[in-house]
């Protein structure tokens, strides 16, 4: 047996034993996931690279879990407060994230009780065609897991989020790591597509193919990174040796969104990492991109579901010849007038049928009633 064979075998062995207890991510290759990556991203794929320099929009359909009596995994507040750091975070590529304006309340007493047993399960409830869908729930699998997402290749590619991670109530971190997941980005520690030299020499065709993020052994969270200083800690973590013949120590990055850390040092997303991202979205989700569904009610210019004097009147002071952004002017021809007022008057009115999901109740027990983004659905079927 190969040196590169002996030490994976090893450092496979010691640090399951950490991960076992607490798992961050749900995020784990299949055989043909595996296959998938090789045939996208492995080295003879060419170079990976953003393809245009345009503003890529992509619609997030939030799908949050509820009890009958009103509590929320997510408000309202919440979310607005994760969209803002996606943004954020996304913009030096130049991804913008906007929100369909419903929220899918999935009511469930039970589930929000006593948890989501499978988490695969849920986030495959209702989704929005073409949008990046993504479920919210106060506990996965035991509290285990904070969060599971899809690559592109996935057969489910949508991310279930749980609302703390070990009992941190920040999960922005985990958060950019389940969408870096969705944007194709692999663990740094990945061994499924092979053994990462720490030297790098193999680093286009191993572990996560980004030359730019070091090797990693698997931190495990804690175990080997200090929570106050996001540093290494010294001793047998610090002392790994890497798996190729002549490598050095590892020293893997202790604030990398796509490691096992704690989650307060989740900070950096590397150019390469942003380059694959940006890539990913262009060429195997055009689909996704600039589909218009976070916006279903045009003529709703203040945001209140609604249609009317209010939204007309945003129209009437905007009126004319647009110099820089011009929200009210609908039809995008340059300028706001009579045909922008149509477009209000068209869509006189409430946006949707229902924003609540108590509002759909036909009264027939044999259907299960609820608000689909903005729509009543009676559905024969149970879960």
């Amino acid at each position: 047996m190969s040196r590169c064979s002996i030490v994976g075998l090893l450092m496979l062995t010691l640090f399951s034993s950490r991960t076992m207890a607490q798992e961050s991510c749900g995020a784990h290759m299949t055989p043909a996931d595996i296959q998938r990556a090789w045939e996208r991203y492995g080295p003879d794929r060419g170079p990976i690279t953003p393809i245009s320099q345009d503003i890529l929009v992509v619609t997030i359909a939030w799908h949050v879990l509820g009890r009958t009596t009103g509590e929320v995994a997510m408000t309202e507040d919440e979310l607005q407060a994760i969209l803002d750091m996606l943004n954020n975070r996304w913009d030096p590529i130049d991804i913008e994230f906007k929100a369909h304006p419903v929220v899918d309340r999935i009511i469930d007493d039970e589930w929000y009780d006593q948890g989501v047993p499978d988490a695969n399960v849920f986030r495959a409830m209702r989704p929005m065609p073409n949008a990046l869908n993504i479920y919210w729930a106060p506990t996965l699998h035991n509290g285990l897991l904070c969060g599971i997402a899809g690559y592109s290749f996935s057969d489910l590619d949508s991310v279930a989020m749980q609302t703390t991670c070990f009992g941190d109530s920040d999960v922005s971190g985990i958060m950019s790591h389940e969408i870096g997941h969705w944007f194709d980005l692999f663990h740094t520690f990945e061994h499924a597509l092979g053994l990462e030299c720490v030297a790098r020499t193999n680093c286009s065709h191993a572990g996560d193919f980004c030359c730019d993020t070091p090797a990693d052994f698997n931190t495990g969270f804690e175990a080997c990174v200090n929570p106050d200083t996001c540093r290494l800690r010294h001793g047998e973590c610090s002392e790994q040796p890497g798996p190729c013949d002549d490598d050095p120590f590892y020293e893997p990055s202790t604030i990398n969104f796509m490691s096992y850390i704690p989650t307060g040092c989740l900070k950096e997303f590397t150019s390469d990492q942003y380059d694959r991202m940006r890539y990913s979205l262009e060429t195997f989700r055009p689909g996704y991109v600039n589909t218009g569904l976070h916006a279903p009610c045009p003529g709703d210019q203040n945001g209140d579901l609604l249609t009317d004097i209010d939204d007309l009147l945003v129209i009437i002071n905007g009126y004319g010849n647009c110099t820089g952004p011009c929200p009210s002017d609908l039809d995008g021809n340059g300028i706001v007038n009579v045909l922008d007022l149509l477009i209000v008057f068209d869509n006189w009115g409430s946006c949707f049928d229902c924003t609540d999901p108590f509002a759909c109740d036909d009264g027939d027990p044999n259907t299960i009633d609820y608000c689909w983004f903005g729509t009543c659905v009676h559905d024969l079927e149970s879960r």
